[in-house]
């Protein structure tokens, strides 16, 4: 059985989520909702998709998923006229290798 990550949040827990050179430094507040759908998701092993209004916190959610997991977000905005190719088109594989050797 997987033992989510996301399991030791608590609803009302409140996480630093550190400066980067794309985003200021924030906090998010963790609701009961958003561990429910994160841990269901790791445990499915399947991605989560986040849909809603501009401004809503879906990246702050993901950012914040991402620094209790340890990860690095990379963020993409899917458009209408969006297709897959396109995301591996725009994934710079020499920079994160340069990344991960720094």
């Amino acid at each position: 059985m997987i033992q989510s990550p996301f399991i030791t949040l608590a609803s009302g827990a409140v996480s630093r989520l550190p400066e980067t050179p794309e985003q200021a430094e924030a906090w998010h507040q963790w609701s009961a909702a958003e561990i429910d759908a994160l841990t269901l998701a790791y445990a499915a092993r399947r991605p989560l998709l986040v849909r809603g209004e501009p401004g809503t916190g879906k990246t702050q959610l993901a950012r914040a998923a991402a620094v209790h997991l340890g990860w690095k977000l990379h963020v993409e905005t899917i458009q209408p006229r969006f297709e897959p190719g396109d995301l591996v088109a725009r994934f710079d594989a020499v920079r994160r290798l340069a990344d991960a050797q720094a």
